[in-house]
């Protein structure tokens, strides 16, 4: 790419809107196929190894073990998911908004791309005052991210603080959600943070627009 390239500038609240037209759809896609093909289709598996006639010699109970196991780690992965579509995009809403206030090649924004969700959020607050951790949401938001996070990393601090608030949440004695043991998502999680997000992003418009007033 040149690096005479300089981002064009557009108005904070028109990109505002496209993040949430690019992020609402991907969270809502995800979700749909969450809902009507995998946990359709394993809770259909489910009431098919309730419903045959079985002895005891069958293997209906591990069978069934199984499809559990599997729904708990499936959701896990979903949860990771949902809450880094809501991460990248925020991430590149502020790469492609500073570069435009600072008069940076992207080569420039490279070496400054914020590179987590805490890291963004400080850098918003630095360019424009916004703070989005006083928005009503933002409980929700850092819940999300705890979530991914004892996800993909396991037993350790994010988990840790997840058990404080939501003990009922885990089961057994190892935590490794990537296979399905140890953290059980409740069955509306996903649905909840989606809802959350979608706040989130209609709170972060908001306070976009106070500042082009």
């Amino acid at each position: 790419m040149d690096k005479s390239f300089k981002y064009r500038n557009q108005p904070l609240t028109r990109s505002a809107r496209a993040l949430t037209s690019f992020v609402s759809p991907a969270l809502q896609s995800i979700l749909s196929s969450w809902t009507e093909q995998l946990l359709s289709s394993i809770t259909k598996e489910r009431e098919r190894v309730h419903s045959r006639r079985y002895n005891l010699e069958d293997l209906a109970a591990e069978e069934l073990a199984v499809l559990d196991t599997t729904e708990r780690m499936l959701r896990n992965l979903y949860a990771v998911a949902i809450y880094h579509i809501l991460e990248q995009h925020l991430i590149t809403f502020f790469y492609r908004q500073a570069g435009t206030k600072l008069g940076k090649t992207p080569t420039q924004m490279d070496n400054e791309k914020p590179p987590h969700l805490y890291n963004v959020i400080t850098e918003i607050k630095g360019a424009w005052h916004i703070d989005l951790k006083n928005v009503s949401s933002w409980d929700a938001i850092d819940e999300i991210r705890r979530v991914a996070n004892c996800v993909k990393h396991g037993d350790g601090p994010d988990c840790e603080k997840l058990k404080k608030s939501h003990a009922d949440w885990f089961d057994g004695e190892f935590i490794t959600p990537l296979s399905g043991d140890g953290l059980k998502l409740p069955n509306d999680y996903l649905e909840k943070a989606v809802g959350d997000i979608e706040k989130f992003l209609s709170e972060f418009t908001h306070e976009i627009k106070e500042v082009e007033k």
